[in-house]
């Protein structure tokens, strides 16, 4: 939390304000970055995985594909849906 609130005072572009990333990787040196590999299983190398919501119409399309979702539900249940769309 201490980190996100002094980013919140930093951040004062529009596109640092809607991802807070990009300022996070425009100011890498002052930060300790780690990339996560993604385990094997969860891998889907035909298909690009987009659960954003940058546009009405990503909204449109997840709400479709999840429909019966559940915040219990773990990651491979997410990826089973997104595949079977």
């Amino acid at each position: 939390m201490k980190l996100l609130d002094a980013i919140s005072r930093q951040a004062l572009l529009p596109r640092h304000r809607e991802h807070v990333t990009s300022f996070i990787w425009e100011n890498a040196g002052s930060y300790k970055i780690d990339a996560v590999s993604c385990p094997e299983d969860w891998a889907d190398e035909k298909t690009e995985v987009k659960l954003d919501v940058d546009l009405p119409s990503d909204l449109e399309r997840l709400t479709t594909i999840f429909s019966g979702a559940s915040f219990t539900w773990s990651v491979p249940e997410i990826l089973s849906a997104w595949r079977a769309r």
